[in-house]
């Protein structure tokens, strides 16, 4: 068992505490964790494991609104350079909008690609 191991156990027992020297230690020994597979002490600590998946919960949500930005951020951007383009009768300044408009609905739908292969 390696360390980040170690810790990521240690995180979520109602036995861990902090040290600044060592970083996270157990309140019963005082010492970092040096364990081997489990420990019989290990006690989990619901409240943090909740805390936890809240968090990875606002987390994703926040990713998503992010991306629904990015798609809505483009069809705005290409929307306006279509109607600006039409009423100037063909005025070629607009394709800029138009171009990054396409760029940010397309990274919007990456990442909601990136985001469902990750699950």
């Amino acid at each position: 068992m390696t360390h980040e191991e170690r810790i990521a156990l240690c995180k979520i027992c109602s036995n861990r505490s902090f040290d600044s020297k060592l970083g996270i230690a157990c309140s019963l020994t005082g010492r970092r964790p040096d364990f081997i597979g489990t420990t019989k002490d290990f006690m989990r600590d619901e409240h943090k494991i909740e805390k936890e998946l809240k968090r990875e919960e606002e987390a994703a949500e926040d990713e998503k609104i992010s991306i629904n930005t990015k798609m809505a951020i483009g069809v705005v951007l290409v929307l306006a350079g279509i109607v600006v383009y039409f009423i100037t009768n063909g005025g070629w300044l607009f394709y800029g909008a138009i171009i990054v408009g396409l760029y940010w609905i397309v990274s919007g739908l990456n990442g909601d690609k990136l985001k469902i292969k990750e699950d």
